[in-house]
């Protein structure tokens, strides 16, 4: 009977305690991604163009900010995709934005499983669902509306398909590898393609066919999955210009200078790739050793000593067996994740990092590798050389020697951790090194066991403890910023009870929150009310209702009132869209009737409330030539204050509602009343 290679093969026949353990780990992790989840609130930027996407298909189609599809994101929305159709199906509310991250973080930790139990048998799946689902970084973000959500899930998915075509010497499973890396790249665009090099290569390295043939494959996986990839974006740049929206992140209208200029290269080399915004406006993470920074590695650098051993022994295991013309495909396994890591690792340190969550591309590598260097330190136990059998205890010591140090750069461990940590990890090095190093009587499989799996808990407690911070809301991360835990800094907590002048160092105290607690979802401001209602009294149902500002001023609109509501200037503010010309021509026609502006006397072009004299369309058409100002917003904001008419501020605001530091314009021929 033909064995069977398939991902899902892998859950046959476990036995039923493998079966147990994954549940719990599973569940474990479903519940930490899930239990604020009601309050897992709103990216201003993502979740308003999640609404949008949820409200027209128009948008949907494009991955439109607004909800009439004047501007995409600065970046592919495949990402919100899952969100978009949730919010149909569930309604628009904060879970519902989040439920779809929490689902791909629970396939992601059995994907994780199923990798490395195929590899190097359960107890490596095991380990790795487990270091997966205690990654502080993941249990944040799983629960929030990011791209790396879905790019983690699809990457794992892609590895573990090509591990099935390596296993079982058919190209359906490759072809399934090249799909999910295309979907990762729709979620996060060019990161997904880190992985392309480790599955060509390690396809490459071993199979069951010549070596004329693994290439031609390889290279097969790549053209699949580098033209699936393409071809969203493709299809939206064939679209002509009038009849889509506008493409931000770009000054071209063009969506390859957004993804891979804005997006892309020019994070590493700046101004490489033309047509696309410059993004000196973002903030990042700075240095080639970003990855060393306590922030970085308290959210997914716990098992960094753990995933280097494990690259090693792979290489070494590749090597060994290829010299002896044994069957090399685990060792292979092996080198295409150290592959993975290190591609990820190099592009990481170069790039520009402006969130946490993109060190998630590190996760799914770092909890794999670390378990196999444990598996195989704990086959070692049993190897007649000294050295070898040293291996498993020696790699504990420095893993926990790494942890203690993460522990203290912290700032936020308490004692009694430090001391737990401490105690498991050196302690079990120290009795394994004696017992089997040094051959002191003949010990017993059970202690063995037992200092085995004590070595693995003190391993895990630290990261396990970060990510079940999480159960209190304020260390469970922001929508823009997967985080879990204490900041770098804040004072000792969660084991010990603060004292109260550590409270007040970090002005909150551990408190489990409320699981699945459903807040009221939010609403317009009086005064954001009184202002729709004003202008639908004037221009009734028609839209957009109004152009404003900036996207930050539109988002309230759009997200917590469902209300067509068209930016200016895109995500950075420099994207020409509309142009002057294409809002006079706007205005002209009666599409756009109200614009709703910002501090004007910055602009130093005229005084709040003063009324400017009405003028005609045509008018007002010819006024953009005679507007100074630069490009993008600033040209568009200042024909509105030079064309417009102040709508004074008694017509839609009372004593007890009002916009402060924001100003309503009438655009058409219509009377301020």
């Amino acid at each position: 009977m033909k064995r069977r290679h398939g991902v899902l093969a892998v859950f046959h026949g476990q036995p039923w305690p493998v079966t147990a353990a994954l549940a719990v780990i599973v569940l474990a992790a479903g519940v930490l991604m899930s239990w604020n989840i009601g309050s897992a609130g709103y990216s201003p930027f993502y979740s308003t163009a999640a609404r949008s996407m949820s409200m027209s298909w128009r948008a949907f189609a494009f991955g439109a900010f607004d909800p009439g599809a004047t501007i995409t994101l600065d970046k592919l929305s495949g990402f919100l995709v899952p969100q978009a159709l949730a919010a149909r199906i569930f309604g628009y509310h904060a879970w519902s934005m989040a439920l779809p991250q929490v689902i791909e973080g629970m396939v992601t930790v059995v994907t994780v499983f199923a990798i490395g139990t195929r590899w190097k048998g359960a107890s490596a799946g095991i380990i790795a669902a487990s270091g997966l689902a205690t990654t502080p970084l993941l249990v944040s973000m799983f629960g929030r509306v990011m791209e790396d959500g879905l790019l983690t899930m699809s990457l794992a998915l892609a590895f573990a398909c090509w591990q099935s075509a390596i296993l079982g010497g058919r190209v359906g499973p490759l072809l399934w590898s090249g799909f999910w890396v295309a979907i990762g790249f729709q979620a996060k665009m060019m990161q997904a393609w880190f992985i392309l090099p480790a599955l060509a290569i390690g396809y490459i390295l071993v199979g069951d066919v010549t070596l004329l043939s693994r290439i031609r494959r390889a290279v097969l996986l790549g053209v699949v999955a580098i033209a699936l990839s393409l071809t969203w974006m493709t299809a939206i740049q064939f679209v002509p210009a009038a009849d889509r929206p506008y493409i931000d992140g770009s000054t071209n209208n063009n969506v390859f200078s957004m993804v891979f200029g804005y997006n892309g290269f020019n994070r590493i080399v700046p101004n490489l790739i033309p047509g696309a915004v410059g993004d000196a406006h973002l903030k990042s993470f700075a240095g080639p050793l970003k990855l060393l920074l306590p922030e970085v590695t308290t959210q997914v650098g716990w098992l960094y000593p753990l995933a280097f051993g494990g690259m090693l022994i792979g290489l070494h295991q590749f090597l060994v067996r290829r010299h002896r013309n044994r069957d090399s495909k685990d060792a292979v396994t092996s080198v295409a994740m150290s592959i993975w890591l290190a591609t990820a690792v190099a592009l990481i340190s170069i790039g520009q990092v402006p969130h946490t969550a993109y060190f998630a591309a590190l996760s799914v590598q770092i909890a794999l590798l670390s378990a196999g260097a444990l598996v195989d330190g704990i086959a070692l136990l049993e190897s007649p050389s000294r050295l070898a059998r040293a291996a498993l205890p020696g790699l504990l010591a420095v893993e926990t020697s790494w942890v203690l140090v993460l522990l203290a750069e912290s700032g936020s461990a308490a004692p009694s951790l430090i001391v737990s940590v401490a105690l498991l990890g050196f302690l079990s090095a120290a009795f394994l090194a004696k017992i089997l190093v040094r051959r002191v009587g003949q010990p017993s499989v059970l202690l063995v066991r037992g200092l085995v799996a004590a070595g693995i808990l003190g391993v895990l407690l630290a990261p396990t403890v970060w990510s079940a911070s999480t159960v209190d809301h304020a260390y469970a991360g922001l929508p823009t910023d997967a985080y879990a835990g204490p900041r770098i800094g804040e004072a000792a907590w969660l084991v010990s009870a603060p004292s109260s002048e550590s409270a007040a160092v970090r002005g909150h105290i551990f408190a489990v929150g409320a699981p699945y607690a459903i807040p009221n979802d939010p609403g317009l401001s009086g005064a954001q009310k009184s202002l729709v209602a004003y202008i639908r009294s004037q221009i009734g149902n028609r839209s957009p209702l109004v152009a404003t500002e900036t996207w930050r001023s539109a988002a309230p609109y759009i997200l917590k009132g469902g209300l067509d509501v068209m930016p200016i200037g895109g995500f950075s503010g420099s994207v020409p869209s509309p142009t002057v010309t294409q809002f006079a021509q706007r205005v002209a026609s009666g599409t756009v009737e109200f614009a709703l502006l910002g501090d004007i006397p910055r602009f130093e072009v005229v005084p709040l409330r003063v009324i400017v004299p009405a003028r005609t369309a045509a008018a007002r058409v010819g006024l953009q030539n005679n507007v100074a100002g630069g490009a993008g917003r600033t040209a568009v904001v200042n024909w509105i204050v030079n064309a417009c008419t102040v709508v004074p501020a008694d017509v839609y605001e009372s004593d007890r509602h009002s916009l402060p530091g924001q100003t309503l314009y009438r655009c058409g021929n219509g009377p301020v009343v």
